[in-house]
C-alpha cells in the first residue's frame, strides 16, 4: 500500500513542470539576450516597446531622407563651386586681356569663354542616379541644351549667335547711327531725332553745354535733341555733353569740344564762319561720333540686351526676338517659339519660388526646400556672359574692332563680378544654411535614436547575470524535487514502518 495520494502526486508534478518551463524560458533569455520572444511576454511593457520601435523606424526614415538630401546638396555645392571659379577666372581675364585675334575674328579670351560655357552647361546637367539637380521639379531630363545648340542653333531654330545679329541690326540701324536721324541742318539749328523704334538704338538721356550762345535741349516723342547756334560763336575748348541710354541699361556720354582752327578729330567740331556753318560742322562731327559710339559701346550693350532676351524667360514669358525681317528697321519684339528658337533651359521654369520645387520631410512637421535651377539668377548670368563673349566677332579688318572688344570685355568683366546682383557665392551660402540645418537635425535624430535604443534595451533585454543566477537556483530546485519525487514514488507501508 502506497502513502502518497493522487492529489499530492499531481501537485508535485505540476510544480516540476512549472519549474521546467521557467528554466526553458530562462535558458532562451540567456541564449537570445531578450526577456521574451513575443510582445505578450513583456506584460505591461509591450505597448512601450511597440511605441519605441515605431519611433525608431520614423527616425531611421528621416535620417535616410537627410542623407539623400545632403548628397544632392553636396553635389550641387561642388558644381556651383566650379561655376564660381569659372566666373572669377573670366572676370580677371575680361578686365586684363588685350585685343589680339587668333583667327581674324575672335581672341583667345573668346575661345576660352566658349570652352568654359561648354563646361558650365555640362555642369548644369549634373545628375545623381538619373536625377538631374538643376532642373527644379523636372528631374528626369537634362535641364539645359548643349553648347553647340545654344550658340549655333539647329535645323529651323535660331541659336544665340543669330539672336545677337538680329538685335545688333535693330539697334545700330542700316547707317550705324543707333537709329538716330541726324539730317544736315538747313540753318543754325541741328536737330537729332530718335527713330520710332521704342526698344532699339540710342535713347537721349540728357544734354549739357558751356558753348557760348548755344541753346540745347531734349523734348518730344520720339525724343529729339535740338542744338541752336548764335553769334558770338563758341570759343576754343568749350564743350557740349550728350548722354545716351543704351539697351542694356547703361549710359554713355558723347562729348564734343569746339575748336577754332585745324581739322577736327573725334570728339571735336570746327567753329565755322557763322552760326549756319558751325551748325553744319557740328552735325557732321556728331554723326561721325555717333557712328563710332554705335559700333563700339552700343554693339556691346546690344549683345548684353540680346542675352537677356534670349536667356531670361519663364513659363509665363517666353524669350524675345526682334520682330523682323527686316531687322534694321524693326520697331518691336515678338515672342519666340520652341519651333523657331532654341530654348536653352528645358527644366521646371514656373514662377513659384525655386527652392520649393524639391522638398524633403526631415522631422515631424518640418519640411526643407532645397531645389536648384540652371536658370536661377547667378548661374544664368554666368551662362549669359560667357555666351556674349563666345558669340561676338571682332574682325581684324574693322578699325573699330579693338574699341568694340574693349567695351564688351569691360561689360562682361562687371557682369562676372555680380555687381549689385546675387552672386554664386550668395547662392552657395543659401544652400550651406540648408546643409547646416540638415546636419543639425540629423545629429538630433541620432541622439534620439541612441536614447530610444537604451530605453528599449532596458525594456527588452535580459540581465544575463540575473538570468544565470535564476537558472542555477531553478536547477537546484529541480534536482531536489526530482530526488524527493523519486523517493516518494517508491515509498510503501512496509518501508515506512
Amino acid at each position: 500500500m502506497q502513502v502518497p495520494s493522487l492529489l499530492q502526486s499531481l501537485t508535485t508534478t505540476n510544480q516540476i513542470n512549472t519549474m521546467r518551463a521557467q528554466l526553458t524560458d530562462l535558458q532562451t533569455q540567456l541564449a537570445t539576450g531578450k526577456k521574451s520572444q513575443s510582445h505578450a511576454g513583456l506584460g505591461v511593457n509591450a505597448g512601450l516597446v511597440l511605441d519605441l520601435r515605431a519611433e525608431l523606424n520614423v527616425m531611421d526614415a528621416y535620417i535616410r531622407t537627410i542623407d539623400q538630401t545632403q548628397l544632392r546638396l553636396t553635389t550641387v555645392q561642388q558644381s556651383l563651386s566650379r561655376v564660381d571659379d569659372i566666373a572669377a577666372e573670366m572676370r580677371t581675364a575680361s578686365l586684363t586681356s588685350g585685343y589680339e585675334t587668333i583667327d581674324t575674328k575672335q581672341t583667345q579670351l573668346q575661345y576660352t569663354a566658349a570652352e568654359r560655357l561648354e563646361e558650365v552647361l555640362a555642369v548644369l546637367n549634373t545628375d545623381i542616379g538619373g536625377r538631374h539637380l538643376f532642373g527644379g521639379a523636372a528631374t528626369q531630363t537634362q535641364p539645359v541644351e548643349v553648347y553647340d545648340t545654344v550658340i549655333n542653333g539647329d535645323v529651323g531654330r535660331a541659336g544665340f549667335k543669330q539672336i545677337v545679329s538680329e538685335r545688333a541690326q535693330a539697334d545700330l540701324g542700316s547707317d550705324n547711327r543707333g537709329r538716330l536721324q541726324i539730317p544736315v541742318p538747313a540753318g543754325d539749328t541741328v536737330t537729332v531725332t530718335e527713330d520710332n523704334a521704342p526698344p532699339f538704338g540710342l535713347k537721349f538721356d540728357a544734354v549739357s553745354t558751356d558753348l557760348a550762345n548755344v541753346t540745347a535741349g531734349i523734348a518730344g516723342a520720339p525724343q529729339a535733341l535740338s542744338v541752336q547756334f548764335a553769334a558770338p560763336l563758341p570759343t576754343d575748348g568749350q564743350t557740349i555733353n550728350i548722354s545716351f541710354n543704351l539697351p542694356d541699361g547703361t549710359k554713355e556720354t558723347l562729348t564734343l569740344k569746339a575748336i577754332t582752327t585745324g581739322t577736327p578729330n573725334e570728339g571735336e567740331f570746327l567753329v565755322g564762319a557763322d552760326a549756319n556753318a558751325t551748325a553744319a560742322n557740328f552735325q557732321s562731327a556728331l554723326a561721325r561720333d555717333v557712328e563710332i559710339l554705335a559700333q563700339t559701346s552700343l554693339k556691346g550693350a546690344s549683345a548684353q540686351r540680346a542675352a537677356t532676351e534670349f536667356f531670361e524667360y519663364d513659363s509665363a514669358t517666353p524669350p524675345q526676338r526682334v520682330d523682323g525681317p527686316p531687322f534694321d528697321t524693326a520697331t518691336g519684339l515678338r515672342d519666340a517659339t520652341t519651333t523657331d528658337t532654341v530654348f536653352w533651359y528645358k527644366g521646371d521654369n514656373t514662377t513659384t519660388p525655386i527652392r520649393d520645387s524639391a522638398t524633403a520631410k526631415i522631422d515631424d512637421g518640418r519640411i526643407i526646400s532645397y531645389a536648384t535651377r540652371a536658370d536661377e539668377g547667378p548661374t544664368r548670368d554666368v551662362v549669359k556672359t560667357l555666351a556674349v563673349l563666345a558669340a561676338l566677332e571682332f574682325p581684324d579688318a574693322d578699325p573699330l574692332s579693338q574699341r568694340a572688344y574693349d567695351e564688351t570685355t569691360q561689360r562682361t568683366g562687371k557682369k562676372f563680378a555680380f555687381n549689385g546682383t546675387t552672386s554664386i557665392a550668395d547662392l552657395r551660402t543659401q544652400l550651406a544654411l540648408k546643409e547646416t540645418s540638415l546636419s543639425n537635425t540629423k545629429d538630433r535624430h541620432e541622439r534620439t535614436i541612441n536614447a530610444t535604443q537604451v530605453l528599449l534595451a532596458e525594456t527588452e533585454n535580459a540581465d544575463t547575470n540575473e538570468v544565470g543566477a535564476k537558472i542555477l537556483q531553478l536547477q537546484n530546485q529541480l534536482t531536489a524535487s526530482y530526488q524527493v519525487t523519486s523517493l516518494v514514488s517508491r515509498l510503501t507501508l512496509t518501508n515506512y514502518i
